[in-house]
């Protein structure tokens, strides 16, 4: 799978994840996965990230949150 296809498909699977088709998404998901190695998975992940980073300045504008809370293990 090249870059351009794996760009169509993450741009699929948005659109799936918004229209609240989880299980397409999830499907999408898989396809790139199964032909990706890590650093295309890295991409991957990074464009989803931009698109949520973008969708919640479009909801929130200057009060959206500009990074994700820390996430911390309650176990000692």
């Amino acid at each position: 799978m090249d870059q351009e296809q794996t760009g169509d498909l993450i741009f699929e699977a948005l659109a799936h994840a918004v229209a609240g088709n989880a299980d397409e998404a999830a499907t999408t998901l898989m396809k790139i996965g199964q032909a990706s190695n890590d650093s295309r998975m890295y991409g991957v992940c990074c464009a989803i990230a931009s698109a949520g980073t973008h969708a919640l300045g479009l909801v929130y504008g200057d009060q959206a949150p500009t990074r994700a809370p820390a996430y911390t293990s309650s176990r000692s």
